[in-house]
């Protein structure tokens, strides 16, 4: 079973691809942190709980012009960094380097996924 735990609000949200060893800009977006819970049982008496998150970008006509088919060619990854948005509702800085996988959905968004133990703990905490 997969829960939806907590959503965390991103925004100023700056898209560079890593790109033959360069560091290109994508576009500016803003973005919605997803955490999650995975819940598997084991037997009856026991369950495996692991986490994970998701990067969710709306639909941008900045972001669909920059990223073409040819583009996504020799792409090793993303980074991403943007402000979140804290439970007092101070925006701090923060970063998301190295993403490498990610979809766009038939709606245009954008879903990058991670399963980064550490950072979604620090998310969870955020």
């Amino acid at each position: 079973m997969k829960k939806l735990i907590k959503t965390i609000d991103g925004m100023d949200c700056a898209i560079f691809a890593i790109k033959n060893h360069q560091r290109v800009f994508v576009g500016l977006t803003t973005l919605v942190v997803e955490i999650y819970q995975n819940i598997t049982k084991m037997n009856t008496l026991s369950q495996c709980k692991t986490y994970e998150f998701s990067l969710i970008i709306g639909d941008s006509p900045e972001l669909s012009k920059s990223i073409r088919p040819d583009f996504l060619n020799n792409l090793s990854h993303f980074d991403i960094k943007m402000l979140l948005k804290r439970k007092d509702d101070i925006f701090v800085p923060f970063e998301f380097a190295g993403l490498e996988r990610f979809t766009i959905e038939s709606h245009g968004s954008w879903v990058f996924e991670s399963h980064n133990y550490e950072l979604t703990k620090k998310l969870i905490e955020f």
